[in-house]
């Protein structure tokens, strides 16, 4: 499968990491299906230790509620560290498809390991510039929505039920902008790091330059691989409910959600679905990082120079030793005495 490195719209790169997908899926599969059954188990975890209260009163419903999305937030930034700590080996893989070199699940892991700080500083700096950020602005937000709403009165004014409501929705779609804006803006952060000499406040920089004149087509990508997954997610659920029913209880059982065996095939389904789709939206940022390179510096020609062997790649600098270890430059030779030949 030989494709030439030029520039290429969102569909050409979405249709391209389908093709490097499918000509590796091994490999991609094989690494997605780490974290995927990570999360499988801290989900059954979960359910087995902190099970929902049965019927709850009204005065345990607001609790339930909150406790649930508590729990929510846990399982997402759970998820997303887990895909932020693998993300550098599916960059490696799908750099290799399209640089045509050779590549491996071994390469891979060894390439990982090889730069293991670099890519965990990477995926904290990512988790707190990505998520935390968004995160606490929306909540300081929405605290002082909600003082201005009680100062005012607003919250004992039945007639104004839907503007507290709006006010206090407003702070979370403003954080929801703010996420996918800045998920665009440093999207190529971790294949700067894969892929170049940088690492940490560097890489994010590089990716904030370089993303420049693509976020819209990175949101783009970014919502068309969302729409394929929970396309697949609901259809996986459906299934999941349908087979568990026909086969286990006859067709009879309505109440599915709190059977163990339901829960079980429920969240092994979802695992399989997220090793599945889990390493098309790296791809695809990968092929944004080389095609943003192609845009901008042209590294389509310097590739083919560098293959053709009429450029020599730098050496890498040596690292600078303490003066302790320096050895003493040569002394001039003495001047010549005064007379002498």
């Amino acid at each position: 499968m030989t494709a030439p490195l030029r520039p290429m719209n969102l569909g050409e790169i979405l249709d391209r990491t389908l093709q490097i997908y499918r000509s590796r899926f091994l490999a991609f599969f094989s690494i997605a299906a780490v974290p995927a059954l990570a999360l499988m188990a801290i989900g059954l975890a979960d359910y087995r230790f902190f099970p929902q209260a049965q019927n709850p009163t009204a005065d345990q419903q607001g609790q339930e509620l909150l406790w649930s999305l508590f729990r929510s937030l846990l399982h997402y930034h759970a998820a997303a560290i887990l895909e932020l700590l693998i993300f550098p080996i599916f960059v490696k893989i799908a750099s290799d498809a399209v640089l045509e070199q050779a590549s491996s699940i071994r390469i891979a892991l060894q390439f990982a390991l090889s730069k293991a700080r670099s890519f965990v500083w990477i995926a904290f700096l990512k988790v707190i510039a990505q998520f935390l950020i968004p995160e606490v602005l929306t909540c300081v937000a929405i605290f002082i929505v909600a003082l201005i709403e009680y100062a005012t009165g607003a919250f004992n004014d039945k007639s104004a039920i839907l503007l507290v409501a709006f006010g206090l929705f407003s702070p979370i779609l403003g954080g929801i902008a703010l996420f996918l804006w800045l998920s665009a803006c440093i999207s190529l952060a971790v294949p700067a790091v894969a892929l170049e000499p940088i690492t940490g406040l560097r890489a994010l920089k590089r990716s904030w330059t370089l993303s420049r004149d693509s976020r819209l087509r990175i949101f783009g990508a970014w919502m068309s691989l969302s729409i394929l997954f929970v396309g697949l997610a609901f259809g996986f659920h459906l299934l999941t409910h349908f087979l568990t029913d026909l086969f286990f209880y006859g067709g009879k059982y309505t109440k599915l959600i709190d059977q163990p065996l339901y829960r079980f095939a429920d969240y092994l389904l979802g695992a399989m679905l997220s090793a599945l789709t889990g390493p098309l939206y790296p791809i695809a940022i990968t092929l944004f990082y080389y095609d943003q390179r192609i845009r901008r510096e042209g590294f389509d020609i310097d590739w083919m120079m560098q293959r053709a062997g009429l450029v020599v790649p730098e050496p890498a600098q040596p690292e600078a030793q303490p003066l302790s270890e320096l050895q003493e430059p040569p002394q001039p030779p003495p001047a010549p005495m005064e007379g002498s030949l």
